[in-house]
């Protein structure tokens, strides 16, 4: 876990940021041997429409569903294993068509552009609205170039929404991959499960999760946000009550937060020994490094993501010059005796509602 006070944020956190990117031959190195990053200049580059902040899908005609493909050959030698026919869909539900695409993408411009993996060639991707109550059917194409020079992942496809209630064959389970130059359809209900209001979706994400890669590919840049309005949460900030009337629109944005390391030309390395993930010297916001966002004097509603490869709870508490590692106590877990006394009672960590000046981050463990 990560902890970043609101003052990091503004500092060097919400300045953070970048997309995964690289170019050129091979450069997967031991996390023990990784060289420091060059050196880049904070708050040049502006999150704006297009560049950080991804645009919002929008919907597509109706088209006939396909059955699975199931001949993709994954990394470990598996086949798909959920392999369905064509989907049966309510009349209501919405088709969306992305292509999964290579792009250059340019993270900061002291450093050289990078060929990465972006969903419609969009880092973030492109936010998908979904609304409960409206099925969605979203063909995702696979558009990876087969011969791949960069070394880093591998052009097969795996769809996950994160968070999301949806069948086994929607839900991007690791063995049902699809290879460049196939398709696969994937149908979101949209419903809470067992109908109950507390199961409602609210920010999911999707990227994607395939068997063995998942950690290279997101790194490569193979995510996007996927936020869920409903009666409540309505997505309108104009709606009267019931409704929470909560940022909307321009004013709701979505922002990933992720690490990563460059070598000295400035290509994107990634440590493919470290099956823990390794944590990059460079802080990422939405494809950028540390980026700034021009505000208006108002609410905003930020929806942050972690989306860093290490799976490891570790803490970030602030030093005077720099940031040092501290592990955080786990709810229940007996803290130890740092004074004297006698020690008596149960000093376990209970739930407690409480203010706080800092923002843990969890890994979603995407490697």
């Amino acid at each position: 876990m990560y902890y970043l006070s609101r003052r990091d944020l503004l500092r060097w956190g919400i300045a953070s940021g970048g997309a995964a990117a690289l170019a050129g031959a091979l450069r997967n190195s031991r996390g023990d041997s990784l060289p420091s990053s060059p050196p880049t200049t904070p708050f040049v580059l502006e999150l704006l429409p297009g560049r950080g902040i991804p645009p919002v899908k929008q919907t597509v005609a109706p088209f006939p569903t396909l059955r699975d493909t199931g001949d993709t050959v994954n990394p470990d030698g598996t086949k798909p294993f959920h392999v369905s026919g064509p989907r049966t869909v309510p009349k209501n539900t919405a088709f969306y068509k992305i292509h999964t695409r290579e792009v250059a993408h340019t993270f900061h411009p002291q450093l050289p552009p990078n060929q990465l993996w972006g969903y419609d060639g969009s880092i973030p991707g492109p936010t998908i609205v979904s609304r409960s109550g409206t099925p969605q059917l979203v063909r995702f194409f696979n558009d990876l170039p087969q011969n791949d020079p960069v070394g880093i992942g591998e052009p097969i496809n795996a769809i996950h929404r994160h968070g999301g209630f949806q069948a086994p064959e929607d839900d991007g389970y690791p063995l049902d991959t699809f290879s460049s130059g196939q398709s696969r359809d994937y149908f979101y209900p949209n419903r809470p499960d067992e109908g109950l209001q507390q199961n409602e979706h609210s920010t999911l994400w999707y990227h994607d999760h395939s068997i063995d890669v998942t950690g290279p590919n997101v790194y490569r840049g193979l995510a996007g946000f996927y936020p869920n309005f409903n009666s409540l949460d309505t997505g309108n900030e104009s709606d009267y009550p019931p409704a929470l009337g909560l940022p909307s629109g321009e004013f709701d944005i979505g922002l990933v937060l992720q690490d990563r390391q460059f070598d000295k030309n400035g290509f994107l390395i990634f440590d493919s020994f470290d099956h823990n993930g390794f944590i990059g010297d460079k802080f990422l916001v939405n494809g950028l490094i540390q980026p700034y966002l021009q505000v208006a004097r108002r609410k905003y509603r930020f929806r942050v993501l972690n989306g860093s490869n290490p799976e490891q709870r570790a803490g970030l508490r602030r030093d005077r010059h720099r940031l040092a590692p501290a592990r955080a106590p786990r709810l229940g877990e007996a803290l130890p005796h740092r004074t004297g006394g006698t020690g008596g009672g149960d000093r376990r960590l209970q739930p407690y509602l409480a203010q706080r000046r800092d923002l843990p981050r969890e890994p979603a463990a995407t490697n």
